[in-house]
């Protein structure tokens, strides 16, 4: 989306978008969304054949032309290439590859949805590599699969690779439950590393502990010292 500003833009009696015949961004017909004397709210246009900087034109019903050279810079459509992981849950982080993924984005920061739920976070962001944090999906029931969607402040938008919301993992046991520093502790539950490749970090009480071993369903923890 695309805001363009002057003086007298729709001409002589002119008072809404309907009173222009057409805007142009680099040679490419654009939609009005909206329009007023001083500001003129546009789509942008499909484009793979003129990219780069171009001519801004306006014509208003009345046959005014308004016009502004090397005003508006056409970029190549963003592509999302890949997910890592592909599946996960809350609080996976998910890293997007792909090319030209801030598709003209100002610098603000982008809006990224895995299967349609908007993620928690974004950590990072270029043209290549984004990384998000994935959000709780709202939906209760069966997790939810979709594209990952990427929509820059500039209103552009890109979709590719299949992520899939894992079912929560849960932590079903711990035995035994009362110990002290290099107590070996074992944790049992389903879907423990939360579609990863390894559980990367256990606490205690808060205490981070030791990883002797691991697997979906199992881990094997030694207690640290309790904090003072």
């Amino acid at each position: 989306v695309v805001t363009l500003s002057g003086v007298r833009l729709l001409g002589v009696g002119g008072s809404s978008a309907a009173g222009l015949n057409f805007v142009t961004l680099n040679g490419i017909a654009a939609e009005v969304l909206s329009a007023n004397e001083t500001t003129v709210l546009v789509r942008a246009g499909a484009n793979v054949a003129t990219l780069g900087l171009g001519r801004v034109e306006l014509e208003a019903a009345s046959g005014a032309l308004a016009a502004l050279n090397d005003s508006f810079t056409y970029v190549a459509p963003g592509s999302v290439q890949a997910l890592d992981p592909t599946s996960g849950q809350e609080g996976t982080r998910v890293t997007i590859t792909g090319t030209n993924l801030l598709m003209g984005n100002s610098g603000g920061p982008l809006t990224v949805l895995l299967a349609g739920e908007p993620v928690l976070a974004v950590l990072s962001q270029n043209s290549t590599t984004i990384v998000v944090e994935a959000a709780a999906p709202a939906a209760v029931g069966s997790p939810p699969a979709g594209n990952a969607t990427i929509l820059s402040d500039a209103g552009a938008s890109t979709s590719g690779a299949l992520f899939t919301y894992l079912v929560p993992g849960q932590v079903l046991g711990v035995a035994p439950q009362v110990g002290q520093q290099g107590t070996h502790v074992t944790i049992t539950g389903s879907g423990l590393r939360g579609g990863g490749a390894a559980v990367a970090t256990v606490h205690l009480a808060g205490t981070l502990a030791t990883i002797v071993s691991e697997n979906d369903t199992r881990v094997e923890v030694v207690a640290s010292a309790a904090p003072v």
